[in-house]
């Protein structure tokens, strides 16, 4: 935010930032590219289209995914949970 405000960037201040919980993998270690964690641009790469990738990340999340099929879907089902779960999670203003 510091850096945005010197360069007089109106647009990122202004964004929104949810800070959700540490995302794990199977067996419970937090997810780490250095650990060999796949990264977004590899999904994206090895899956020739995003509904796996928007699936797979509310998967991690412990989201419902099994209907999710566009970002929009992703972001409502996003939108809606964290309502219901108010309390674990922090949002910035």
């Amino acid at each position: 935010l510091f850096l945005a405000k010197c360069l007089n960037d109106s647009f990122f201040p202004a964004a929104h930032f949810v800070h959700h919980m540490l995302m794990k993998n199977e067996s419970g270690k937090k997810l780490s590219k250095s650990s060999g964690d796949h990264s977004l641009k590899f999904l994206r790469n090895k899956y020739n289209r995003p509904t796996i990738v928007y699936q797979q990340s509310a998967e991690i999340l412990d989201l419902p995914f099994e209907d999710i099929q566009t970002l929009q879907d992703l972001i409502e089902v996003f939108r809606t949970e964290m309502i219901q779960r108010k309390s674990l999670i922090a949002f910035d203003d």
